[in-house]
């Protein structure tokens, strides 16, 4: 019951935070997104791709950008990964996309480190450990304290940590993975 109980709480508590729809769609890859005062990553794409399309849709538009490649996974339907492959060493993993069941709309487009150099001015550093950090600007001008975290992954004898810190007004997750080399960041677009 109180598991429930909880669960609703925290529902109303994720749905109060939200913001009224903008008027513009903000790309990513354009904008320096951190320095938005009402940004909302349900009404941003990135590549031209936002949450709630269909896999057709988001397969048009990846098609017609020849740097990148969209490569569905084997073993998730899913789940898709996205490659920048202009590069002369081969594909460059930049994040993945992951879609409802039976395709009712993206749910998650979960960008890593690798996507940084299409990130402009503060919002590239999002995705280093200053996300974390609160004297860092982009924690103090745009992130700020996260409203909840969760650690769905801790092996200590390997070491293996994954923490997610969600943002809801945000619109936002800011997942790190810690491993024996260190800490990567990556950035969670998702529709609370």
């Amino acid at each position: 019951m109180a598991v429930f109980l909880c669960s609703i709480f925290s529902a109303e508590n994720l749905s109060a935070q939200r913001k009224t729809k903008p008027t513009t769609i903000i790309e990513l890859t354009e904008t320096d997104f951190a320095k938005l005062k009402d940004f909302d990553a349900r009404y941003a794409t990135v590549f031209g791709v936002g949450l709630d399309m269909n896999v057709g849709k988001v397969q048009t538009i990846i098609k017609a950008k020849p740097y990148l490649k969209l490569e569905k996974d084997a073993f998730n339907r899913s789940r898709y990964y996205l490659y920048d492959i202009s590069h002369d060493t081969g594909k460059v993993l930049l994040g993945y996309l992951k879609w409802h069941p039976k395709d009712s709309g993206l749910q998650e487009f979960i960008l890593y480190p690798e996507i940084t150099p299409y990130l402009k001015g503060l919002s590239g550093s999002i995705l280093t450990k200053e996300c974390q950090d609160p004297q860092s600007d982009i924690y103090k001008n745009f992130l700020g304290a996260a409203v909840d975290k969760d650690i769905i992954l801790d092996i200590p004898s390997i070491p293996l940590k994954t923490t997610r810190y969600y943002y809801p007004a945000l619109s936002l997750i800011i997942e790190s993975q810690l491993n024996e080399k260190g800490t990567k960041y990556n950035l969670i677009l998702f529709d609370f």
